[in-house]
């Protein structure tokens, strides 16, 4: 009786052993399918040290990547830039910036640092105390990043002031060059900038909310010609045509010093949206571009096809085979995104052809509506932000913007050559520096 009862248990000890394994095969095959299939798989393949050779070329804070529960059985892998594509392929494309879950915050954020919103959780100090004072400047109707330039001087400018920054409201009649409202009837630096992180930095109210005291003044000089610190008046208002014009780039103006106090007051305070961020990098993954793992060429057209259809420094900036031959070592065995204005075909042939690049992409030629069209500047800026390399264009503030934005966001490393379509040294001076420690030839004597 005892042998049999010994027989007994040994049989239920094995069934039970064959079930456990069954079970645990079971959540292994379970656990590796998912994997696999997750968007989240190749951030736990990054935690394990794999495809270092794709996240090499990412800056140091990309790699920061949100902790992933990872399966006891290595899922399979997938070689090539895909694998880091697929990150972000599957989570839920939401344009609602509450409606990004915390993972893909942090995604995002891991590819775009300082240039992403302050966490829901995070607090961060007035940048000073406004006196009650307000500062509103306008601008006339021009291009996106000219608005950008001016909002960025005129905050500058109101913290010196101890002014409450006004933010200034823009319709469609008088508005941005090219922009689609796509029904709104205004747009403002909120459109594209988060506005919580904004307003814990810098004092603000809209333009068109009560205006604090009683006495306004319009001066007719720009506040380069005098600063608003020397009026007495509670509202000043800046018009956006003739000498009162606000518009220059804070990082070359030799009254913003010490420099780096006035670039870590932009960088803390324009923050871009969580949706517009989100966006850029939809459009890198339907083009199988991986942040790091391509080369961005900006090529301003347009205007420029006759303003500067002439020469920068004696060498022709439109003339395609010049461009691409002076770009050969650039892009030679590389991907590369081409962000321009105008869709030109031979170019895009000739960067194959000529130099040699393994693919070349550009969706100048698609045609935009509803929010994609809002924001089409900003999606272009932001996709050449994540490259490995920028090139840009002189005189563009297209280019400017991208590479402040890199600046901000890691890309750029202070002190790197700032890269250009042809020869050109810029002059440090103007504004159309592409601004940053490091980036400009920046005279300490100011």
């Amino acid at each position: 009786m005892t042998y049999q009862f010994l027989l007994l248990i040994c049989a239920v000890a094995l069934t039970l052993l064959a079930q456990a394994n069954l079970i645990n095969k079971g959540r292994d095959d379970c656990d590796s399918t998912a994997l696999l299939q997750s968007p989240h798989r190749q951030i736990a393949r990054a935690e394990g040290h794999a495809n270092t050779a794709a996240l090499a070329n990412m800056p140091r804070h990309a790699l920061r990547f949100p902790k992933v529960q990872k399966s006891k059985k290595k899922a399979a892998s997938v070689v090539g830039s895909l694998d880091l594509v697929v990150a972000w392929q599957g989570l839920n494309r939401s344009y609602d910036d509450g409606g990004l879950d915390r993972v893909k915050r942090d995604q995002l954020k891991a590819v775009f640092g300082r240039l992403a919103p302050y966490d829901e959780g995070e607090v961060v100090a007035p940048a000073y105390e406004a006196d009650g004072r307000t500062l509103l400047a306008l601008e006339q109707p021009t291009g996106w990043n000219n608005h950008r330039m001016s909002w960025e001087e005129t905050v500058c400018y109101a913290f010196r002031s101890r002014r409450i920054f006004r933010v200034p409201v823009i319709t469609p009649d008088l508005g941005i060059m090219n922009a689609s409202f796509n029904g709104r009837t205004s747009i403002d630096l909120f459109t594209f900038y988060d506005e919580r992180s904004f307003k814990m930095r810098i004092p603000s109210q809209m333009a068109t909310d009560p205006t604090p005291g009683s006495s306004s003044a319009e001066p007719n000089q720009s506040m380069f010609s005098r600063e608003p610190s020397n009026y007495t008046e509670d509202n000043l208002i800046y018009d956006a045509f003739g000498e009162s014009r606000t518009f220059g780039e804070y990082v070359t103006d030799e009254r913003l010093v010490p420099h780096e106090q006035y670039v870590a007051l932009i960088e803390s305070a324009f923050k871009i949206r969580w949706e517009l961020l989100d966006r850029a990098i939809s459009r890198l993954t339907e083009n199988g571009l991986v942040p790091g793992q391509y080369v961005a060429i900006h090529r301003r057209r347009g205007d420029f096809d006759e303003t500067y259809n002439i020469d920068v420094n004696s060498q022709p900036i439109m003339d395609n085979d010049y461009v691409v031959k002076f770009l050969m070592q650039e892009v030679k065995d590389k991907q590369v995104l081409v962000v321009t204005d105008e869709y030109d075909s031979d170019f895009l042939v000739k960067l194959k052809e000529i130099g040699h690049a393994t693919s070349v992409t550009c969706w100048a030629d698609k045609r935009l509506t509803g929010e994609d069209a809002v924001f089409s500047i900003q999606t272009d800026m932001l996709a050449a932000v994540a490259a490995k390399t920028f090139i840009g264009t002189p005189y563009s503030t297209v280019s400017t913007g991208i590479e402040r934005w890199r600046v901000q966001s890691g890309w750029h490393k202070l002190g790197d050559p700032v890269k250009y379509i042809t020869p050109y040294t810029n002059s440090g001076y103007g504004w159309e520096s592409p601004g940053g420690p490091g980036t400009i030839l920046f005279d300490e004597t100011f």
